[in-house]
């Protein structure tokens, strides 16, 4: 136990460690987020305008995905 208590280090390290994972995981929340919204506009488009938008953004990420060939 007191080897986990000097791991953490001083409280003002712990501090930092924490606010650093908590900065990672408020991108990563906004990241799904947004990926949400572009996936429900998608489905569900208000107007024909709204559709292309979101039409040309999944397949401009669908695009810039690598391509994996498998060779038969």
């Amino acid at each position: 136990m007191l080897q986990e208590v000097q791991a953490m280090g001083t409280p003002e390290q712990e501090r930092e460690r924490l606010l650093k994972q908590v900065k990672e995981d408020n991108i990563e929340i906004a990241s799904a987020e947004r990926q949400s919204v572009d996936i429900y506009q998608f489905y569900y488009p208000r107007d024909v305008v709204s559709a292309v938008y979101a039409m040309a953004t999944w397949l401009g990420g669908w695009l810039s995905q690598p391509v994996l060939y498998q060779n038969d």
